[in-house]
Order: C-alpha cells, then structure tokens, then sequence
C-alpha cells in the first residue's frame, strides 16, 4: 500500500515526536525531518525507492498495488481486492464475510 507522500511524512512526523516523546512546538521540527525524510536518513526510510519499485511492477499478476486514498473512498471494493488474492481467503467471498 502507497501513500500520498505529503500525507506520509506529515503521520510519520507526528508519529515519531509521539514515540519520542516530543511534541514541541517548533516551527522549524517538521522542516528538518521533512530533509531527513528525503534524503533517507530516518529510521523506516527511505520509503520513496521501494513505492517507484512497487509502481513499476503494479500490472504484475502477483502484485497488488493499491493506495492509503483508495482504500478511504473505496473501503469495500479495495478490500474484496485485497482477499482475491490473499492466501488465507475462505471459501466464502469477501462480501459474505464482512456483512457478519
């Protein structure tokens, strides 16, 4: 799953300043960790690479490439994707499943 990179680095700021513990009011926090996201230089990143490597093989048949926007607006429909090719699908499908 990709996300809109803008929308990315924004929860992944605010998730680190949550694990860090810091949640200050800096004017000047997000500019520098938006640098390090950038460049790669945060745990977890860089995370551009492998969505651009992902992206080229989206029309491979073992690949799903969906986004973060599209599982939103469409919840149901990107979800039944995702258990088409799950392994661990029941016999059932997917609406039968998520109506219980």
């Amino acid at each position: 799953m990709a996300r809109n990179v803008k929308d990315a680095a924004v929860s992944y700021f605010y998730h680190c300043q949550m694990r860090e513990g810091d949640l200050s009011k800096d004017a000047d926090a997000f500019d520098r960790f938006v640098r390090l996201y950038v460049r790669g230089l945060l745990s977890l990143t860089p995370v551009l690479p492998s969505i651009l490597q992902a992206w080229k093989e989206r029309d491979h048949p073992n690949m799903l490439f969906y986004t973060y926007e599209q599982l939103q607006k469409d919840f149901n429909g990107t979800a039944a994707k995702i258990a088409k090719v799950s392994y661990f699908t029941p016999k059932k499908s997917f609406n039968e499943n998520y109506e219980q």
